[in-house]
């Protein structure tokens, strides 16, 4: 049998690549969740308890399938304070996709 040794050179190689992914790493991944809809309100920090029961009850998922019953353009909804924010619900669900959507949905009166 042939032993391989390691040598300089090799490890040398190996730990430069090893480097370059660790820190590229963050500007190939930077980028996602930026595309429309890429908000995630599915689990927003601090929804109370009923806040939870509510969003099962009333169906809510954070990207809805069907554009004419989205979040944003639903009587129920508030805009958000900022751009590329999760909205509020007045039907006490806590922060909402824009594109989002539940089972109360009701269209914006013209």
């Amino acid at each position: 049998m042939t032993q391989k040794t390691a040598s300089r050179r090799h490890f040398l190689k190996v730990s430069a690549g090893v480097g370059f992914a660790t820190l590229s790493a963050p500007l190939f991944l930077q980028g996602c969740g930026k595309e429309e809809g890429g908000l995630n309100c599915a689990n927003p920090p601090g929804l109370t308890p009923q806040q939870r029961t509510q969003r099962t009850q009333l169906g809510y998922v954070d990207k809805g399938p069907d554009p004419s019953r989205h979040c944003d353009v639903c009587a129920f909804y508030t805009e958000p304070a900022s751009p590329n924010t999760c909205g509020g619900c007045t039907l006490g669900i806590g922060d909402v996709n824009p594109k989002g959507t539940c089972n109360s949905f009701a269209p914006k009166p013209s």
